[in-house]
């Protein structure tokens, strides 16, 4: 997938969660430089935060993850929606295991929900981080 530099607008925000991505998307649609229809491609990377601070129960993180995907659709009803999975974490603890366990399964129900929509694409980023069944690439 590639993107022209000229017309690509960031909004990272270290932190942020799925269930708050509505504060992101009414700050891109408040910029004058942003016209909704004009938006063709959204890229959506959340997650990790939201299963690391404490919400570690795998339903809990789908739901908002399906209501961010629903938020981003309202606002740019003719973007395509790129769904990055959540990220691994590298480390052999309890916390960093259960973290993984729950990303796998959010990213399993992920994979499975872009395909049922034309306008969802999902990113696998496992072949950039794992090797092996294993973290391989720190972050």
């Amino acid at each position: 997938m590639e993107f022209d530099d000229n017309t690509v607008r960031v909004l990272p925000r270290s932190g942020a969660s799925a269930h708050k991505i509505q504060e992101l998307l009414d700050e891109a649609v408040i910029d004058p430089d942003t016209k909704p229809s004009n938006i063709k491609s959204v890229v959506l990377h959340v997650g990790a935060s939201d299963i690391t601070n404490n919400r570690e129960d795998s339903e809990s993180v789908i739901a908002d993850f399906t209501v961010a995907i629903t938020g981003v659709k309202q606002c740019f009803p003719e973007a395509t929606i790129y769904v990055s999975d959540i990220l691994p974490r590298k480390g052999k603890g309890a916390s960093i295991q259960k973290c993984n366990a729950t990303a796998k399964s959010v990213n399993s129900f992920l994979q499975k929900y872009c395909k049922r929509y034309n306008y969802l694409v999902y990113i696998n980023n496992d072949t950039s981080f794992m090797l092996n069944d294993t973290v391989s690439a720190m972050f």
